[in-house]
């Protein structure tokens, strides 16, 4: 099933500045491509099932006291933030990061997989064009401690990961209409990779959305508060 996650509002404009402090697209972090990190973010975001997502705080048995960590892979190198649903207009989140771990998280991205009952054609060009399609005439705004950063819509910050396979456990946040297993998918879109920050407490915001003749139209905005140590 395919999942859009616009993360906030149309900027007019994005004044550049120094942003050394992220990953450019095409680069290889830690000897892993960048797509293969936005691959790895899919996996571990729809691993996660609704009795303990963040984003699910309401459901049924919904183990509490969750945080950002959840299901994190405490060895890895990256630490992946949790997207708020794009249905959350206006998200305000607070994460604990661990020292000297770079931060991934997309900006506006699409996953789109074979266990998507109502798709008739799993063929590799649909499900690229079905993950593409929904991020299309997209905004970007992104600031890092008030701070704007060089990173908007422009089609160079865009990227397509390789094919990757998805495992969906049980009340999964499709669980409406795909059954637990393993599918392949593929996802495209706007990947925002922030090398290690500074122990202490910054601000991550984004702004994002889509226009038409996008059917797909989402504008959300998204505030991170990450404490570093």
């Amino acid at each position: 099933m395919a999942l859009y996650l616009m993360l906030v509002i149309f900027g007019t404009s994005y004044g550049s500045v120094d942003d050394k402090v992220r990953f450019e697209v095409g680069s290889s972090p830690y000897n892993v491509s960048d797509k293969e990190w936005a691959a790895k973010w899919w996996q571990w975001y729809v691993s996660v099932p609704k009795t303990h997502s963040p984003n699910n705080l309401d459901y049924p048995n919904h183990i509490t006291n969750q945080t950002c960590s959840v299901f994190q892979n405490s060895s890895s190198p990256v630490f992946f933030l949790f997207s708020p649903y794009v249905e959350e207009k206006v998200a305000d989140r607070t994460c604990i990061i661990p020292k000297d771990k770079a931060i991934l998280v997309p900006i506006v991205s699409g996953e789109m997989d074979t266990g998507d009952p109502t798709i008739t054609d799993t063929s590799n060009k649909t499900l690229i064009d079905t993950a593409t399609g929904g991020n299309n005439n997209a905004a970007i705004l992104t600031k890092l401690d008030g701070v704007t950063l060089d990173f908007n819509q422009d089609p160079k910050y865009r990227m397509l990961t390789d094919f990757f396979t998805i495992n969906l456990p049980a009340h999964n946040i499709w669980e409406e209409k795909e059954k637990p297993g393993s599918y392949k998918g593929v996802a495209e879109g706007y990947y925002l990779f922030l090398k290690p920050l500074a122990v202490g407490n910054h601000t991550l915001y984004y702004e994002a959305g889509t226009s038409e003749p996008n059917p797909n139209q989402y504008d959300q905005t998204v505030t991170y508060h990450l404490i570093v140590k």
